[in-house]
């Protein structure tokens, strides 16, 4: 099973500008209130999660992992260190 990254907002475009700046390229999202990624190793989710938590009050967007079917978790500022170091904890390398 992947891991993934969920990504929703509200506002029309907003998902679009957080992966433009992640990526460090220009995207078309076809879904523009919704955007999803799964990664096969979950340690690699760390990055952009840090980076969207760095830039949070950036974006009008909520964060969701999902690391067992049908578990989500949302990231904020509260939670990332916490959910980092359960990631470093039940997958390390």
């Amino acid at each position: 099973m992947f891991s993934t990254v969920n990504l929703f907002s509200e506002k029309k475009g907003e998902i679009n500008r957080f992966i433009s700046l992640y990526f460090d390229k220009n995207f078309n999202l076809e879904n523009d209130l919704y955007w999803q990624k799964e990664y096969s190793n979950p340690i690699d989710m760390i990055e952009i999660i840090s980076t969207f938590v760095d830039n949070s009050d950036k974006f009008e967007i909520a964060f969701w992992i999902c690391l067992d079917k049908n578990v989500f978790i949302n990231i904020n500022s509260y939670t990332v260190n916490e959910i980092i170091k359960y990631l470093l904890e039940r997958y390390p390398n």
